[in-house]
């Protein structure tokens, strides 16, 4: 089947004149060529994680099944591409890709930029979100870890794609190359992942704070983090989907782990003018009331080596009780839980001072 993808308003683009974000990787390096990403990509194994979640794409066994030198997961949703560790997340300005990277489906401000040339980048957007109109397309019917999905390949703006939606996954990848070969390499790495290379749980159910359940970890009925962990990784989720997974840097570990431990027992609440009907699912019932329009939330993975990782739940949005509980003591939230937790907008709107909630 040939033809063109509706475009629609709705796109995945990178921020421009927003807070930056912490990438999800540090990046290795500055973006690499085209020819240096075709020689970096070699036979045999996906990257990801070791779990039995892995796979690739069916398609004819000449496109192959290649991993890459030094490799990063990216996973948005459920769905999750492999490129160079040199990639820099997205790399963008104005929802123009500066270089190789993969964008994910943040906000961007309205501004005019030129697009890089000869580059390779990856978008990874909402299932069923339409893109531009693609020239010469092909559509197949594949699958994807065995899940149904929908395959176009063509050429949009003198760029080789190649479209994967699957919607079992709730994503979509969008694969632009300066060429067809570098193109179907990487959406051969396309994968339906379970959980993401940090561990993050790909889809997860939110549970409000009041409800977080104790766990057996010694030490946390007396603090946020007991004990002596190794490392630690935060996951973004909206509803119940992961949108975004990171490493907490060994360089920021130590003061992340005093943060944590020294926010103000409890939880608490923003001021009573975001706390309304307008802002909020059900502004009557604090337990249960979350953001109207983005129900963001946070794991945050705490690691001990060889003992079990301490999971903690956070909030920091607008509605009903805000902060992070490992299920027995709690950390109120302010603007030293949202500096760590690096995902959220910061500004005169958003409630960085708030009140301790009620015991």
């Amino acid at each position: 089947m040939s033809g063109q993808i509706p475009w629609t308003d709705e796109q995945s683009e990178a921020p421009c004149g927003r807070p930056k974000r912490r990438t999800l990787l540090a990046a290795a390096g500055v973006a690499i060529a085209v020819a240096v990403l075709a020689g970096d990509i070699v036979a045999a194994r996906h990257g990801g994680t070791e779990s039995a979640d892995r796979g690739s794409v069916r398609r004819p066994s000449s496109w192959g099944t290649p991993s890459f030198t030094r490799t990063q997961q990216v996973t948005y949703r459920r769905l999750a591409v492999t490129v160079p560790a040199s990639w820099t997340l997205n790399n963008a300005r104005c929802g123009s890709p500066l270089g190789n990277t993969v964008l994910l489906p943040i906000g961007t401000s309205a501004c005019r930029m030129t697009r890089a040339t000869g580059i390779t980048w990856i978008e990874l957007r909402p299932s069923g979100v339409g893109v531009p109109p693609i020239q010469d397309a092909h559509s197949n019917h594949v699958t994807v870890d065995g899940n149904p999905a929908t395959e176009v390949t063509g050429r949009v703006e003198g760029y080789a794609v190649v479209l994967i939606d699957v919607p079992n996954a709730r994503a979509s990848a969008f694969v632009h190359a300066p060429d067809a070969a570098t193109a179907r390499r990487l959406a051969a790495t396309i994968a339906v992942v379970q959980h993401d290379n940090h561990g993050c749980v790909s889809q997860l159910s939110y549970e409000p704070l009041t409800t977080v359940r104790a766990q057996s970890n010694p030490g946390t009925e007396q603090s946020l983090v007991p004990g002596y962990p190794s490392s630690m990784a935060v996951c973004d989720y909206t509803g119940d989907l992961l949108t975004a997974g990171k490493e907490v840097a060994p360089s920021d570990f130590a003061r992340d782990l005093a943060l944590l431990r020294a926010l103000p027992r409890g939880l608490s609440l923003a001021p009573a003018r975001f706390n309304n009907a307008r802002n909020c699912v059900d502004s009557t019932d604090l337990a249960a009331s979350v953001d109207r329009d983005r129900r963001q939330w946070y794991t945050v993975l705490v690691r001990y080596g060889a003992a079990p990782i301490l999971v903690l739940r956070a909030r920091i949005g607008f509605c009903g009780y805000l902060g992070i509980t490992n299920g027995v003591v709690s950390g109120q939230s302010g603007v030293a839980l949202v500096h760590f937790l690096d995902t959220a907008p910061t500004g005169p709107e958003f409630p960085e001072t708030v009140q301790p909630a009620p015991k």
